[in-house]
């Protein structure tokens, strides 16, 4: 039986490439499923190749090979549908052209924005919500993660209700389900360990976690604190536990692989990820399903799916206070950490299972292919 091809850029980056990130997860589970097996799969990698990012003329340079690489499979190798991942910014614009090619090209695309950010992008320049929506309503489809993103698509972009489609984080996978459902509460264990997971960035809250840590460690309250990742913010958050003598409670990581991420994620209790933006991140997802009480900033579509109290603790974001209140709470209340952990691990294995999230997406796929 001849299969068909499908395109996708997106996460494919060499195996000793250490730039990572949400849709980096997200792609390697694509290679892995059935959509690997129903379609002869074209990759074409757009990680960034460093961190902090090249200069301007480095990522154009960068842009215009993944261009060209783009077009030339497309007419050569014919793929029935490009799907493709987008960011913001640059890479917004980047992924944009790309369904203008395939348009232009005669082939259907997908378009799949994760950054929560480019919707406050389009909302604060008129030129940035002029190129993107002339650029993906060249898409056949937009996918979205929740109704903040379809709300999105429909009335700031002007897509039509019947080609938006909506598509679930599949990140909660079997292996990290699994160390939620073998999750032990012990009472009796006082000190609790926290994770943060993501890019240290400014714009992920990590001085307002660091200073809140150290305002709560000040206070009396034991815990550990671990940030896996990497960014502009690592130098002056090591200088920061440094200067202020955190070194016994705040460890930094740096970026770790899926094998130690699973260990990480069994050992910890508690997740936290006080981002100004998000779209939805795929590390909440991951640190639900292995049954972590989750704190979460009130962005992106997080609220879609996590109701506060129940699923996960919701903050605002840039406020220090309620960041405090909520890691307060669950250190105070070993109920509460239980009650959230659980609600969450079952949302997680219910909404964001690798199986569902990756059979929607083939048949939204299929879908396409069927009506040509």
């Amino acid at each position: 039986m001849i299969k068909d091809t499908l395109l996708i850029v997106g996460a494919f980056p060499r195996d000793n490439k250490e730039v990572y990130g949400g849709i980096h997860r997200s792609c390697k589970i694509i290679l892995n499923s059935p959509l690997s097996r129903k379609f002869n799969l074209i990759t074409i990698d757009s990680t960034q190749i460093s961190n902090p990012p090249p200069n301007i003329i480095i990522r154009f340079f960068y842009a215009i090979k993944r261009i060209i690489s783009f077009s030339y499979n497309l007419i050569i190798k014919r793929p029935k549908v490009a799907l493709i991942f987008a960011s913001d910014g640059l890479s917004a614009i980047e992924k944009g052209l790309m369904c203008f090619i395939a348009s232009f090209l005669k082939c259907d695309s997908v378009i799949f924005p994760r950054a929560g950010n480019l919707i406050s992008q389009t909302k604060n320049s008129k030129i940035m919500k002029f190129l993107i929506s002339f650029l993906f309503k060249k898409a056949k489809i937009f996918l979205c993660q929740g109704d903040g993103w379809k709300k999105f698509a429909i009335n700031e972009l002007g897509f039509k209700k019947t080609h938006v489609k909506t598509v679930n984080n599949w990140t909660a996978t079997e292996e990290f389900i699994q160390i939620g459902c073998q999750r032990h509460f012990d009472k009796g264990n006082n000190s609790k360990k926290i994770l943060f997971v993501g890019w240290l960035e400014e714009f992920k809250g990590v001085f307002e976690l660091l200073e809140v840590s150290k305002e709560l460690i000040d206070e009396g309250y034991k815990f550990n604190l671990v940030f896996a990742g990497d960014g502009h913010a690592k130098t002056k958050a090591k200088e920061f536990i440094e200067n202020n003598n955190l070194s016994d409670y705040i460890e930094l990581l740096g970026w770790i692989d899926e094998k130690n991420l699973a260990e990480l994620l069994s050992q910890n209790d508690i997740f936290v990820l006080p981002s100004w933006a998000e779209g939805l991140p795929n590390a909440m997802i991951e640190a639900m399903s292995a049954g972590l009480s989750v704190v979460v900033s009130n962005v992106g579509v997080i609220p879609n799916f996590i109701e506060n109290g129940k699923h996960g603790l919701i903050i605002e974001p840039k406020n220090k206070y309620s960041l405090k209140k909520a890691i307060m709470s669950l250190l105070d209340d070993h109920n509460l950490i239980k009650k959230i952990a659980i609600n969450g691990h079952n949302l997680a294995k219910d909404k964001f299972s690798e199986k569902t999230g990756i059979n929607r997406l083939l048949a939204v796929i299929e879908e396409i292919i069927h009506k040509k």
